[in-house]
C-alpha cells in the first residue's frame, strides 16, 4: 500500500497533464499512487492518463464540484497522506512531493499547502498575486486567516474520513476544510519549499467567474461577506497601481497595462458580486455538507416473486442530482416482468436485484444539488426520463440514449424507480410540467413519449401525407399512439380482443374504426403491433398486404418462428422502436394537455396497495392503473 495518494482533477487538461505526470515521476519521493478524476474530457486527457498508467476515476460533468471530485478520487485511493494538485501545474523541483507531505507526520498537523508561482503563460497580475500570497517563509496559519489551497496541498486521510470535503461549495472547499480542523485545534502549515508553477489560461469572463464563485463560497462559510467589499475594492485598486508601476518601471513594458486593467476589473467585479449576492450564498449554505439519507417507504423487489413495501435509505446525492417527492407512478407490464424475473435484462446481467420498479413518474422537486439548480428549482413539478444515458457520448449527443453503452433505465436497470416516496435522480433527466397540467396526467408522459418516438419512426418511413394506420393492441400504449396519430390527421383503426378497451378507444377517438378482427388491418398503409405477443406478430406478418410497413412497438416478443423469405417476397418494411429520448419527452409534454385522457385516469391505488394494482393491471380491468404515491389525492 502506498504511503501517499496523489489526486488530480481534470477536464480537458491535455495541454498540461503530461508535464505534471512527468514531473511527479521524477520526484525523489516515490512512495505514491496517482488517481486522476476526470469529468468528461474530450481533448485527449484520458488517453494521456492511460499512457502514464495512473488510475482513472470518471464522473459526469454535471456532477462536478471541487469537493465531489476530490472525494471520489480519495475514495479510490489507499494512502494515509492525500496530495491534491491541480492538473495545470508542474513541480518546481524534484523535492516538491516529499517536502509537501513531511509536515503531516506531526500529529498536530491536519493540512499543508505549498507555494504557487506563475510562469510565462500566466497573466502578469496573477503572477504578482502569487508572489504576494505565497511568500518565502514557512508559516503555521492562525485564525481568522483560514487559508489553504488545494491546487497544491496535502491532508491526512484519517481526518478526511471524519470530515470529507464539502461537495456543495462552488470553491474554497480547501479553506472550509482547513477552518473545520483549525477550529478543533489542528494546525495548517504553509511550506514554501514545496513549490509548483500554476498556469491559468482563462478568458476574462472565466477570470471573473472564478473569483465570483470563490467569493460566494467565502460568504457561505462565513469567512467573508458584504462588509468586506469596500476592503476588497481598496485592495484591488492598490494592486492595480502597484502592477502598473512594476510594468512601467521594472518590466518597462507598457503593453501590459491593458491586461493589468482587465485582470483587476474582472477579479474585483467578480469578488464584489459574489460577496454581495445573498441569494447565491444562501443556496450554497443550504447545500453545505448535505447528504439526503432519510429512510423512505418503497416497494422493493428482492428476487423473482418476492416484493415488499418497506423502508429504504436513499442514495447519497451528487452535485447534479435532485430529490423528487413522487406523486404518481404508472403501472406497466415491465414492473410485473421485474417481479417475476422474466425481464430480458436479468439474463444479460444488465439488471439485478434488489430493485424498486416504476418508470412512469411524476413528482415535485424537494431538493437540488448545487449543479442541478441552473435547470430545475425546489418546488418544480416534473417528470423523469426513463432511459438515461451518460450525457457525454455520441449517442447521447444525437438524442438516442437507448444506444448509449452506459445508459441506465429508471426502475428497470441500474436505477431505483418511482414505487417510493422519494427518489434521487440526475437533474439533467427531468422535465418541468407545463402550468395547467395536473400531476396524474403528467405521469402518462413516459408512455406517451414512447408513442411519440414510435410515431416519428413510422411516419419517417411512410413519408409525408396522411395515412391509414392500423394499431394492433388497444391497451394504454396502443391508444396513446392512436391519439398521437389522429391528432395529426391520420386515419386510425384499432384492433383488440377486449371489447372494454375498444369502447374506451371509441369514447376517446369517436372517429376511429375499431374491431376485434386483426384481418381488418391487413390493407392499412402501415400497422403498429403493440401487444408484444409473438403469436399475434406471426399472424400479422403472415397476413399483411404487399408493400406494407410494420412497426414493432410491443415488447418483448420472445422467440418467433420468422420466415425472412416472407418479408422479402411481400416487400415488407419492418421497424422497431423502443423507449424514448429527451426530445420525445418534451414533445409529449407539449401535446399532453390536448389529448383526451380521462379513460386513463380511472384506476388509482395507494403505494401500499401495489399488489392489488398489479392484479388489476394484469386482469385488464382498467385501461391504465396508477399508484398515488404521495397519498395527497383522493383514492
Amino acid at each position: 500500500m502506498p504511503e501517499t495518494s496523489i489526486v488530480i482533477r481534470t477536464f480537458n487538461e491535455a495541454l498540461f497533464l503530461a508535464d505534471l505526470l512527468e514531473g511527479i515521476r521524477n520526484q525523489t519521493y516515490q512512495d505514491y499512487e496517482i488517481i486522476v478524476v476526470d469529468s468528461g474530457s474530450f481533448d485527449g486527457t484520458v488517453e494521456i492518463a492511460g499512457r502514464f498508467g495512473v488510475e482513472l476515476v470518471e464522473i459526469a460533468g454535471r456532477d462536478f464540484t471541487f469537493g465531489f471530485s476530490l472525494n471520489r478520487g480519495i475514495v479510490a485511493s489507499e494512502g494515509r497522506f492525500l496530495v491534491l494538485v491541480s492538473a495545470h501545474t508542474t513541480p518546481v523541483d524534484r523535492e516538491w512531493l516529499g517536502t509537501l507531505v513531511e509536515p503531516l507526520r506531526d500529529p498536530d498537523v491536519a493540512m499543508t499547502y505549498g507555494r504557487q508561482m506563475g510562469e510565462a503563460r500566466s497573466k502578469f497580475s496573477e503572477r504578482q498575486d502569487f508572489l504576494r500570497t505565497f511568500g518565502e517563509e514557512r508559516q503555521v496559519i492562525q485564525p481568522p486567516n483560514f487559508f489553504a489551497n488545494n491546487a497544491n496541498s496535502a491532508v491526512r486521510r484519517d481526518l478526511w474520513e471524519k470530515q470529507p470535503f464539502d461537495e456543495g461549495l462552488p470553491g474554497l472547499e480547501d479553506a472550509a476544510w482547513a477552518k473545520y480542523w483549525m477550529d478543533r485545534g489542528y494546525q495548517v502549515v504553509y511550506e514554501p519549499r514545496a513549490g509548483i508553477h500554476h498556469i491559468h489560461t482563462e478568458t476574462w469572463p472565466q477570470v471573473e467567474h472564478r473569483y465570483f464563485r470563490e467569493a460566494v463560497a467565502a460568504h457561505a462559510i462565513g469567512i467573508r461577506g458584504p462588509r468586506h467589499v469596500s476592503g476588497e475594492i481598496a485592495r484591488e485598486t492598490w494592486r492595480f497601481v502597484a502592477d502598473v508601476g512594476l510594468a512601467l518601471f521594472k518590466e518597462r513594458d507598457p503593453r501590459l497595462l491593458l491586461e493589468i486593467a482587465r485582470f483587476r476589473w474582472a477579479k474585483g467585479r467578480g469578488t464584489a458580486r459574489g460577496l454581495l449576492d445573498h441569494s447565491e450564498a444562501q443556496i450554497v449554505a443550504d447545500h453545505q455538507g448535505f447528504f439526503f439519507k432519510d429512510d423512505v417507504t418503497a416497494v422493493v423487489v428482492t428476487g423473482p416473486g418476492h416484493a415488499s413495501h418497506t423502508m429504504v435509505t436513499l442514495p447519497e446525492m451528487k452535485p447534479g442530482d435532485v430529490v423528487v417527492r413522487v406523486e404518481y407512478v404508472g403501472v406497466c407490464g415491465t414492473d410485473l416482468e421485474l417481479f417475476r424475473g422474466t425481464l430480458g435484462y436479468f439474463e444479460t446481467g444488465e439488471s439485478t436485484y434488489p430493485i424498486t420498479p416504476g418508470h412512469e413518474v411524476s413528482g415535485t422537486v424537494v431538493r437540488t444539488g448545487p449543479n442541478a439548480r441552473t435547470t430545475v428549482q425546489i418546488g418544480d413539478r416534473i417528470v423523469i426520463e426513463c432511459i438515461q444515458g451518460c450525457g457525454a457520448c455520441e449517442m447521447c449527443d444525437s438524442g438516442e440514449p437507448i444506444r448509449c453503452d452506459d445508459r441506465k433505465e429508471l426502475g428497470v436497470m441500474g436505477l431505483n424507480g418511482g414505487y417510493a416516496k422519494h427518489i434521487v435522480v440526475a437533474g439533467a433527466h427531468v422535465h418541468r410540467i407545463p402550468d395547467g397540467l395536473d400531476l396524474q396526467r403528467a405521469a402518462l408522459c413516459e408512455p406517451l413519449a414512447v408513442a411519440v418516438k414510435g410515431r416519428r419512426r413510422l411516419i419517417s418511413a411512410l413519408g409525408p401525407g396522411r395515412h391509414h394506420i392500423g394499431v394492433l393492441g388497444a391497451g394504454s400504449l396502443g391508444q396513446l399512439l392512436a391519439l398521437v396519430l389522429a391528432r395529426e390527421g391520420h386515419r386510425v383503426s384499432l384492433v383488440d380482443q377486449r371489447k372494454s378497451r375498444l369502447e374506451a378507444a371509441t369514447r376517446a377517438l369517436p372517429e376511429s374504426e375499431v374491431s376485434t378482427d386483426p384481418a381488418s388491418l391487413w390493407k392499412c398503409d402501415a400497422i403498429a403491433e403493440v401487444t408484444g405477443h409473438s403469436g399475434v406478430l406471426e399472424a400479422l406478418l403472415g397476413g399483411v398486404g404487399v408493400g406494407r410497413t410494420v412497426l414493432l412497438l410491443g415488447f418483448p416478443y420472445g422467440k418467433l418462428d420468422l420466415n425472412p423469405e416472407r418479408l422479402v417476397a411481400q416487400d415488407l418494411s419492418l421497424l422497431g422502436s423502443v423507449g424514448s429520448g429527451p426530445a420525445d419527452f418534451q414533445a409529449a409534454l407539449e401535446i399532453l394537455p390536448s389529448l383526451s385522457l380521462d379513460e386513463f385516469l380511472k384506476s388509482t391505488f395507494p403505494l401500499e396497495a401495489y399488489e392489488e394494482a398489479w392484479t388489476t393491471h394484469e386482469r385488464g380491468k382498467a385501461l391504465k392503473v396508477m399508484l398515488d404515491v404521495s397519498g395527497e389525492s383522493e383514492i
